[in-house]
């Protein structure tokens, strides 16, 4: 082959290894293939001792768009790995799996999760993070305050007031769980607190305590009583038996039985001077069977109750002679008793007689001779000369409304009749000289009528005072007993 320029030759459009180059080996003309050259190259880079240490001036070859071989600096190479790591999208939520670079001991590279590094998080800076040592005391914390809790293996807070119910809670779980005790003993300990601080002290110590606390001197009031043993009280302190009872101020140092202090009631009750009068305002003492404690209650509550029992007792409807009603006998310093009505009876008998030859006709009977104390008897009422009585009857003019201020006439005996159900809220009546005005109605129709209670569209002295409190309805054939308080200017009226 004759000489030849390289130039001259065609270039290769690719290199696969295999081609041939000269080269000079020692002077001598030889040829090697490409690969043979990259291999040696290869050799020879790895046969340069490895850099201690890097800085920003040292440079390493790479090969620029797969084409050019250039240095490049390491520092020029490390912020475009940097730019290159900051230019990647952001990880939207961080798992356990996650992985990071690390240099184990800045000589091993290697790789650890998102889990690993929070695990040596928590093991390093959990100390430190949960040292309170150096926190300002709170001497008064608040309701409010919050304090931190761990829920099993969670992280959470809770207010100090949750806090102080969840443990009360349990000390009362826990206490009431305990074993009772069975007799006390003098080393045996109980919770105390003292001046706010909580402390300990034993029986004997408390023992102690409630002896000194009971002396002679000081006057103390409400002291507990020290016994030296069951039955045995402290030198100290006096026992007030039945007999001595209790004088002056009392003492603070004496102890009454149960004999004494029953006697001393009786004392305060019969000292007291007798009532000429009972007011509706006064009081007595009762034992309230639903609390189980002692109060008081007036005599306007007893005298509504009394009067609820009497007219809630079943209705006899035929009254024999051995049937019996209260009485107060004078001549027995005024105790309640009890008489029949054939007692009754004989007493109204024994008056009758003397007064017949004095009784003249209803028309002129007011004050009469041998009638006492203001006694009258109504229009067309009459009183035989054997004792007989009779009513005056009417049936007034017929009501068609409700009425206010009813005028039927003076008579005691009155057919109630109306056209149809209406209220009736006053009656006119029969007073002076102090006597009671006694009536009996009887509704003859079908219409129910109302006789209102303390109804203010009648006059106030010819309103009704029902005896149950509210107003009484009166059916078709049932009767009315009205009476007059000439004292309180009311008609007092009840159902018979």
């Amino acid at each position: 082959m004759a000489n030849k320029e390289i130039d001259a030759f065609a270039a290769d459009a690719a290199v696969t290894g295999v081609e041939v180059l000269v080269v000079s080996d020692a002077g001598t003309g030889k040829k090697v293939t490409v690969d043979q050259l990259v291999a040696f190259a290869i050799d020879e880079i790895e046969a340069i001792a490895a850099s201690p240490t890097l800085d920003s001036g040292d440079s390493v070859m790479i090969l620029e768009n797969d084409a050019v071989l250039k240095p490049v600096t390491y520092e020029v190479l490390e912020n475009s790995v940097a730019e290159t790591m900051y230019a990647e999208a952001a990880s939207g939520s961080v798992i356990d799996t996650d992985v990071m670079l690390k240099k184990d001991g800045g000589v091993t590279k290697g790789t650890f999760t998102a889990v690993q590094l929070a695990t040596y998080m928590l093991a390093a800076l959990e100390p430190s993070i949960l040292d309170i040592t150096d926190l300002a005391a709170n001497a008064t914390p608040a309701d409010a305050d919050l304090v931190m809790i761990c829920d099993g293996s969670t992280p959470k807070k809770t207010t100090w007031l949750q806090l102080k119910t969840q443990v009360m809670a349990g000390l009362q779980a826990y206490v009431l769980a305990l074993g009772a005790a069975g007799a006390g003993g003098d080393t045996d300990i109980i919770y105390v607190s003292q001046a706010g601080v909580q402390k300990k002290m034993t029986l004997l110590q408390l023992a102690t305590y409630i002896g000194i606390s009971v002396t002679t001197t000081g006057g103390i009031a409400g002291n507990l009583a020290a016994w030296v043993d069951a039955d045995t009280l402290d030198a100290s302190i006096s026992l007030v038996p039945v007999a001595t009872g209790f004088s002056g101020a009392g003492s603070d140092t004496a102890v009454p039985t149960t004999a004494a202090v029953r006697g001393e009631m009786k004392t305060i009750v019969s000292d007291q001077s007798a009532l000429t009068a009972i007011a509706d305002a006064d009081t007595i003492l009762v034992d309230d069977g639903d609390a189980g404690v002692p109060t008081k209650s007036t005599f306007t509550k007893v005298w509504t109750w009394l009067w609820a029992k009497v007219s809630g007792a079943t209705n006899k409807a035929v009254i024999i002679d051995a049937d019996s009603i209260g009485i107060v006998d004078s001549a027995a310093s005024d105790v309640v008793k009890n008489s029949t009505f054939t007692n009754v009876w004989t007493w109204i008998a024994s008056k009758l007689p003397s007064y017949a030859g004095n009784l003249t006709s209803v028309a002129t009977i007011s004050t009469s001779a041998g009638i006492t104390g203001g006694t009258s008897i109504n229009a067309a009422s009459s009183l035989g000369t054997q004792g007989k009585f009779t009513l005056g009857l009417v049936t007034p003019t017929q009501i068609t409304a409700n009425t206010n201020n009813w005028n039927p006439g003076a008579y005691s005996f009155i057919r109630l009749d109306s056209d149809g159900a209406y209220d009736i809220t006053g009656m006119v009546a029969d007073t002076g000289e102090g006597r009671a005005d006694i009536r009996i109605i009887v509704n003859i129709v079908a219409g129910s009528q109302t006789f209102k209670h303390l109804d203010g569209s009648s006059d106030a002295s010819r309103q009704f005072v029902s005896t149950t409190g509210s107003d009484i309805v009166l059916a078709q054939n049932e009767l009315l007993f009205c009476i007059y308080d000439d004292t309180d200017s009311k008609w007092r009226i009840s159902k018979i």
